[in-house]
């Protein structure tokens, strides 16, 4: 029988422009940059590293470009030893986020896309997807028109047996409507902060998030809504059931909560429940806020006790 514990991620790897600050500043004034440093990140990397410190294998899947900037991101996928199998450079630039961080770790974003954000058939190649029982795709990947392919290619992947984890990040409302609804529809997860969850939502019909999600879920789509610090929620099967986040001394809040997605595909992939799969991935979530940077390396014994209970219960025999 063929292991497919393997994660295919749909996301774009580019380089994070961290700006520390005193204090956001008000608009059209001014503050002080305390430190600034590049670091290789975008979703597809931070969800990387999370799988790979709960020792699964991930399958990036994106272009990178010819420039320097993307040679930076082969040398860190590299040092990592993370696949590059579903990796590919091409003609052109690598795209980049701006990260303002302030001292409390909340953090604001500005995106400057590259070629990270194009898809082709090509990207995906088959010994990877054939481990790969999870698909994991954010929204990001859905704002090129190259999206169509990919979703395609996902409809076709999940009709061969792999489950669907769909994170609609802070851009969901440049995604196309029409293929918004498709991704939605193909997802067995999806994982919305409470703002995402507010716009999905109000482009549904529905008054609030809650209403949504417990509608959306009936359908048998597993639906968690992060909040943070305060937890979130899960929806299955029309019913809603409340988790507490992990407390942490939070340094930086960016990359938790891929840490958070990439623990619920870990979790797809080894037959974790929902409800114990939410509680492995605040654990995952807290780790990364507590390192500086979009993501960091973590081991199964740094997660909190009950954590580390559901990874040993679920591993193979």
């Amino acid at each position: 029988m063929v292991d497919r514990s393997g994660i295919l991620i749909c996301g774009g790897l580019l380089l994070d422009r961290y700006i520390l600050v005193d204090e956001y500043p008000v608009r059209g004034e001014d503050g002080f940059i305390l430190e600034s440093f590049d670091v290789v990140g975008g979703c597809t990397a931070n969800i990387a590293k999370t799988v790979k410190n709960l020792r699964a294998v991930p399958y990036a899947v994106s272009y990178v470009g010819s420039d320097s900037a993307g040679s930076e991101v082969m040398d860190f996928m590299d040092r990592e030893e993370l696949p590059t199998d579903c990796v590919r450079r091409k003609e052109g630039r690598t795209g980049y986020c701006m990260v303002l961080l302030e001292p409390d770790g909340e953090r604001t974003f500005l995106t400057c896309k590259g070629c990270e954000t194009e898809y082709s058939d090509l990207l995906i190649f088959e010994p990877a997807a054939s481990v790969c029982g999870v698909v994991a795709v954010t929204g990001y990947y859905l704002l090129d028109d190259s999206s169509e392919k990919l979703i395609g290619r996902i409809s076709a992947l999940k009709g061969s047996g792999s489950k669907v984890l769909f994170d609609p990040s802070p851009l969901v409302g440049k995604i196309d409507k029409r293929r918004l609804e498709r991704m939605l529809s193909l997802s067995d997860v999806i994982t919305p902060n409470k703002a995402e969850a507010g716009f999905l939502a109000m482009s549904t019909g529905h008054e609030t998030p809650e209403l949504w999600a417990l509608a959306h879920s009936k359908g048998g789509t597993c639906i968690v809504i992060t909040d943070g610090s305060a937890g979130g929620c899960l929806y299955q099967n029309g019913k809603s059931h409340r988790y507490d986040a992990v407390k942490t001394n939070a340094l930086d809040t960016t990359g938790a909560g891929d840490s958070f997605t990439g623990a619920i595909a870990y979790s797809l992939a080894h037959g974790v429940p929902p409800e114990k799969a939410v509680l492995l991935a605040a654990a995952a979530a807290a780790a990364t806020a507590s390192a500086k940077g979009p993501h960091c390396d973590f081991s199964i014994s740094d997660l909190a006790p009950e954590a580390q209970s559901i990874w040993k219960e679920y591993q193979p025999k």
